[in-house]
């Protein structure tokens, strides 16, 4: 197996533990599984079903200054790990961004635009750069998946610590 590289965020040696979800109603009609994660004191952390992909994105990762690195599991359209605060670009266009977060989200009816229900999770909210940016459906948060990052097309451009010139929004 694959060395395990420090923290790439302070340095500091990291371990890959291994855990059993608690098993419950739902998870006996599926198939169990175990999981593998990675957590530094630090905040940086990563979970994978299968440990050698946990033990190559862990190693694949690079330090971005003043950021904890909560990385969300998924990889950009050209391979790159999204972690909390990356500020992505859908369809290469720079003028349509949206910044990857971990919290509180509402869910929306995509037909009717209400609010169905409320959830934590991983989340893109778009960056609203022009009118149309801020016009229902396009200014709404949505679930940040494979699927979402694959219909978007977004690619990392930056992060909301180094690059805080992509969010800065004009007084009109």
């Amino acid at each position: 197996m694959t060395e395990l590289k420090p923290c790439p965020f302070c340095g500091k040696e990291v371990k890959i533990e291994e855990t059993q979800p608690d098993i419950n109603l739902v998870e006996c009609l599926r198939n169990s599984h175990i999981e593998y994660y990675i957590e530094c004191p630090c905040g940086a952390g990563m979970i994978d079903e299968e440990k050698e992909d946990l033990v190559e994105r862990w190693n694949t990762r690079t330090s971005r200054k003043h950021t904890g690195g909560m990385s969300s599991g998924l990889d950009d359209i050209q391979g790159s790990p999204i972690f909390e605060g990356d500020i992505m670009s859908c369809r290469g266009d720079k003028n349509d961004l949206a910044i990857a977060e971990f919290g509180n989200f509402r869910v929306i009816d995509v037909n009717t635009c209400n609010v169905v229900d409320e959830v934590i999770g991983w989340h893109y909210k778009p960056i609203q750069t022009d009118k149309l940016s801020e016009m229902e459906p396009f200014c709404l948060e949505m679930p940040l998946t494979e699927f979402y990052i694959e219909t978007c097309r977004f690619e990392v451009i930056g992060n909301i610590w180094d690059n805080t010139e992509l969010i800065v929004e004009d007084d009109q």
